[in-house]
């Protein structure tokens, strides 16, 4: 990402509001709560964190970053449930962020990306 040259203290808070204005709810509770297998939960929540923006999930999303077609044959589950867990903690510097995911975001989510293999 480019590091540009701020003019001022304001600009850098009008940047920031603008990009807090794109931000969307994720409806996670609504997600966790239906009557869904964990994969589908997963999925679901794979969909509305939008990881295709940065990741390649089967016929869709940026191949920018790594594929995750494929992942339940290349990543054990304990491995990936660390990495989503804390991103930085595992690699710090990582594109990825951190995005905070309750325990059963996280069952969810790895039992998707295992289900994709």
């Amino acid at each position: 990402m480019p590091r540009p040259e701020w003019k001022s203290e304001q600009e850098v808070a009008d940047v920031v509001a603008f990009l807090l204005g794109l931000k969307r709810d994720v409806p996670k509770e609504k997600i966790l709560q239906a009557k869904a297998s964990e994969i589908e939960k997963g999925e679901a929540l794979v969909q509305a964190y939008d990881c295709r923006a940065c990741h390649t999930i089967g016929e869709g999303g940026v191949s920018g970053y790594p594929e995750l077609t494929h992942v339940g044959r290349k990543i054990r589950p304990e491995w990936e449930r660390r990495w989503l867990q804390d991103t930085q903690k595992v690699k710090p510097g990582t594109f990825m962020p951190t995005f905070g995911f309750s325990d059963p975001e996280l069952d969810a989510i790895v039992a998707y990306l295992h289900s994709l293999n």
